[in-house]
């Protein structure tokens, strides 16, 4: 049986990834005045989903060699 703190790592890291996938899609707005497209970027927003992608990889990583370890 495999350890269980490997397999809630393992789900922490996808869940932590895919949050931080939407967070930086939705970090950028763009708005079309007079045939212009005008485009805003949150920073904060995105140095978070860059945080929250980079811990998301470390959980996966980690439960993947917990799981291989014997």
């Amino acid at each position: 049986m495999k350890n269980p703190l490997s397999i809630i790592l393992i789900i922490v890291g996808i869940a932590l990834g895919i949050y931080g996938i939407t967070l930086f899609g939705d970090s950028g707005k763009s708005v079309d005045v007079a045939g212009i497209e005008l485009g805003v970027k949150d920073k904060g927003a995105q140095t978070q989903s860059y945080l929250f992608i980079g811990l998301g990889v470390l959980s996966l990583i980690g439960g993947i060699a917990m799981s291989k370890k014997k």
